[in-house]
């Protein structure tokens, strides 16, 4: 028996095998001051990102003596400030920093740099993503939470 494929057939197979195994990226490119998380005189926003980036922008204010300890990029229900994906480098108002901690007293503009296959890692397309940002307040350990994704990592909330 000899079966015969027609190219508009395999084309719209081959589609469809590639459409169920891709997501389209979600993300959110905003200006500060639309929908901040604020908490105990801090208020933490994302700006920035894209599921298809390795990259968290967000917008900080915070208090004196307000020092950046780590970030870390999570899926789902992982304890607060202990993922296993942190922050490899940040830049704090355009100046990139490896090592912390750092001053972050007043408001800022920070840019996380977390590994390349960070939403990959945690299968963030099919997640519930978040940036934590952990932070020691004037000897006070903070960690403040920022919802990026949804439940079913479809849909950016940036909160």
């Amino acid at each position: 028996m000899v079966v015969t494929v027609r190219p508009a057939s395999l084309v719209i197979l081959l589609a469809s095998i590639l459409v169920g195994g891709c997501r389209i990226p979600v993300g959110v490119a905003g200006r500060p001051g639309l929908r901040p998380r604020c908490s105990d005189g801090i208020c933490v926003e994302a700006v920035a990102f894209s599921s298809n980036r390795s990259t968290v922008g967000v917008w900080i204010e915070a208090p004196p003596a307000t020092r950046l300890i780590n970030a870390h990029l999570l899926a789902d229900a992982e304890a607060p400030c202990q993922g296993h994906m942190p922050v490899e480098w940040v830049t704090i108002d355009q100046e990139t920093r490896r090592k912390g901690p750092v001053d972050i007293s007043g408001a800022h503009g920070l840019v996380f740099g977390f590994p390349i296959n960070s939403w990959w890692a945690h299968s963030g397309y099919w997640r519930e993503m978040f940036v934590d940002v952990q932070l020691d307040v004037a000897g006070r350990a903070r960690c403040l939470r920022t919802r990026l994704t949804n439940a079913a990592g479809k849909e950016a909330v940036g909160l």
